[in-house]
């Protein structure tokens, strides 16, 4: 077989797969000695390993967006340069080739555990940035709510750091058209036990305009997922407790001046702990959720997905289940350019063990405007070492890239993982040439 990947195996969900991926990566070395494995549709950068303290397992892309000029800024972390100083926040702004334009850290906290947990990018090119620091290994407080603005060519422009005295996170980061930035995470009660939403509205320069707020009782209330609409409503989504270590999925709509739009709550049969992660807009109204809903004691965890009209209501879900009947989550979702909704995620993760290695085998699944599923890329066909994606966005040009990580052949190290697959055709549309 040849170097080159034949075109039919970087069709998204919807193409044939006709090839396998060929054994082995080319290896090459990027500006400052990082390692990037490349073939025609993927590249891994492998940052630096520390085996000697617990970030080792922390190369994670949490978040990828596309930049108008069609490059792709990914967020994550991964472990600093020198043994016992954790894990560092990283933004990269990368082509679709993985070549490294620039990359930052979180220069304004210093702390022992710093995460971008999510990315987005306005109409300038600006990249805004959100996660959290903790404090010291085995000490999660003083804690801080990150959020970071850099200009396309990595210019800091401004931030954000909330201090808490107990945790606090930022999930997740969206951009409005005219530069206004929407964060969604959670922080603490004064329980220090239960949590509740934490939604922030900044202006384009970064001046705080909004605060927002909610839980609907106690136990774990957590905004994962933040999405703007065309009028500047902020849709979030996320999981709120039912009490009992039963949990539904929640999504609550703000308008652009921050008054509560509408605000729904999604239960399934088995509702324990279930969690949205992903919310997104198509423009025409469907709203697309997706997360993990309670299987069963014999299934665990299944994969979900919902798509909801304007106001809220469900027009269908599905759920799965793997093989193996163990963990399935979905991460990331979208619409591409004919409509389907593209999701991501993992299946037959183990529930007994925790981020990173909470995770199974990689699963991208496309589904019509009716919830059909239409084609599913797992492991094998992309190529992935056991992990999982966390993030997806889309390029103009159709194509799709999708963001997580793998586990690699050395037992207890990780490596954060960019996958880039091209776009079917619409139906009844050739592909462009």
């Amino acid at each position: 077989m040849t170097s080159r990947v034949p075109v039919s195996i970087a069709l998204l969900v919807l193409g044939v797969i006709t090839s396998q991926r060929p054994a082995g990566a080319e290896v090459i070395t990027a500006a400052g000695g990082v390692q990037v494995f490349k073939n025609e549709w993927c590249f891994c950068i492998m940052p630096s390993i520390r085996p000697d303290h617990p970030a080792s397992l922390s190369n994670v892309a949490y978040g990828v967006a596309a930049l108008p000029d069609g490059r792709l800024a990914v967020a994550g972390c991964e472990p600093r340069d020198r043994p016992n100083l954790g894990s560092g926040w990283v933004v990269r702004v990368q082509d679709t080739a993985g070549a490294v334009a620039w990359s930052r850290t979180f220069i304004w906290v210093n702390a022992f555990y710093q995460v971008a947990k999510g990315v987005a990018v306005d109409p300038k090119g600006r990249v805004v940035a959100a996660g959290f620091s903790e404090f010291a290994r085995g000490s999660p407080v003083p804690a801080h709510w990150l959020v970071a603005c850099y200009g396309p060519d990595g210019t800091r422009l401004w931030h954000d750091a909330l201090a808490s005295t107990a945790p606090i996170r930022a999930e997740a980061v969206a951009t409005d058209a005219d530069g206004s930035v929407v964060v969604a995470g959670w922080e603490s009660q004064p329980s220090a036990v239960d949590t509740r939403w934490l939604v922030r509205r900044y202006a384009a320069g970064g001046k705080l305009e909004w605060t927002r707020t909610f839980a609907p009782g106690p136990g774990q209330n957590m905004a994962r997922a933040v999405a703007i609409g065309r009028d500047g409503a902020a849709y979030v989504a996320g999981g709120v407790s039912e009490g009992a270590g039963r949990g539904s999925w929640a999504v609550r709509v703000w308008e652009r001046d921050g008054n509560l739009r509408w605000a729904r709550t999604y239960a399934s049969a088995g509702g324990w702990m279930d969690e949205a992660y992903a919310v997104a807009l198509d423009g025409a109204g469907r709203i697309a959720v997706a997360g993990k809903v309670f299987g069963g004691a014999d299934r665990r965890v299944d994969w979900g997905v919902r798509v909801l009209d304007s106001g809220g209501d469900v027009r269908w879900e599905k759920f799965h289940n793997g093989p193996l009947a163990f963990d399935d989550k979905a991460y990331a979702a979208g619409f591409d350019r004919c409509g389907r909704v593209v999701v991501a995620g993992y299946e037959d993760g183990d529930t007994a063990q925790k981020s990173p290695w909470d995770a199974g085998r990689w699963m991208i699944r496309t589904y019509d405007a009716a919830g059909t599923v239409l084609r599913e890329l797992h492991d094998q066909a992309l190529g992935t070492r056991p992990g999982g994606p966390y993030g997806l966005a889309f390029l103009k040009d159709g194509r799709v890239a999708v963001a997580g990580f793998e586990q690699t052949p050395e037992v207890g190290k990780t490596a954060w993982s960019v996958r880039l697959l091209d776009a079917p055709p619409c139906p009844g549309k050739p592909k462009a040439p």
